[in-house]
């Protein structure tokens, strides 16, 4: 019974959040959600659009995952000496400096607690490419893109202001980041529709984890200028800013306002 009793807790939150959820869509009070269909998404979804420009912990995520790939040996033999050296890394500046923050608030003050996390978090990250690559994608797992009946700009905290930019788009990447990442890894360039739910809130804010990181990490400027060019110069890559900017003007003169502004709160605008 006792093993059975917390998985029917769980139900029981679920089913309850689940009924004030469609009260709350049914008087328009509070920010209610619901799954929507999203035929325009129906031939896939370009990947770099969709991580490009707010989501830099992706890469952060994919990179993880291609290191993982290549020291999967090592990783089993010597897990220490494989989580010692990842620590040294971005993926462990990443998780202490915004998923720590974001999703395990309660650890925050706990050292041993937050690095025990860090540990379960690689372990997650290695259990998902293995299944993955042995068994592919599980469509029963997808990856959540967020919209809203009023989108709000984007912010790097739930209950913070906007950062600063005005990113056009009507879905935005939230749940199944390392899913993402993984298949990105895998050499995927588009998200197959299949792969994807679409939740719409009453309002939404997109989370900017590009412009956390470049005050977190040390995102190189060669770096930050290709993360952009996936987006607006596409297929074409710009490791610097003049030649970026100067394809945008030429190319997509309508988007030179946005792409400006991302540098601008991002760091990288002078």
């Amino acid at each position: 019974m006792s093993a059975i009793r917390p998985a029917r807790r769980l139900h029981l939150r679920k089913t309850m959040s689940s009924v004030v959820n469609n009260v709350r869509r049914v008087a328009r009070i509070g920010n209610y959600w619901y799954w929507i269909a999203a035929p325009e998404l129906a031939s896939g979804i370009d990947i770099a659009a969709l991580v490009s420009p707010l989501r830099y912990d992706v890469l952060i995520r994919r990179d993880f995952l291609t290191f993982y790939a290549a020291q999967r040996d090592r990783y089993a033999a010597d897990f220490d000496a494989f989580v010692a050296e990842v620590r040294q890394g971005s993926y462990y500046r990443w998780f202490m400096t915004s998923e720590a923050i974001r999703c395990k608030p309660h650890l925050l003050g706990d050292a041993a607690a937050l690095e025990q996390e860090f540990i379960s978090r690689v372990r997650r990250a290695a259990r998902l490419y293995e299944d993955v690559t042995a068994h592919g994608f599980q469509p029963q797992f997808p990856i959540i893109l967020k919209t809203a009946e009023r989108l709000l700009p984007p912010t790097t905290d739930r209950q913070g202001p906007p950062t600063g930019k005005h990113v056009a788009g009507r879905y935005f990447l939230a749940d199944g980041c390392h899913r993402l990442a993984l298949l990105m890894t895998l050499g995927y360039t588009v998200l197959p529709s299949e792969y994807v739910r679409v939740k719409c809130f009453r309002e939404f804010s997109p989370f900017d984890s590009t412009a956390l990181l470049a005050r977190s990490l040390p995102i190189d400027a060669k770096a930050y200028f290709a993360f952009l060019s996936s987006r607006y110069c596409a297929p074409h890559v710009f490791e610097r800013k003049a030649e970026l900017l100067a394809y945008v003007e030429r190319h997509r003169p309508a988007d030179l306002a946005e792409v400006a502004a991302v540098m601008q709160v991002d760091g990288f605008g002078s």
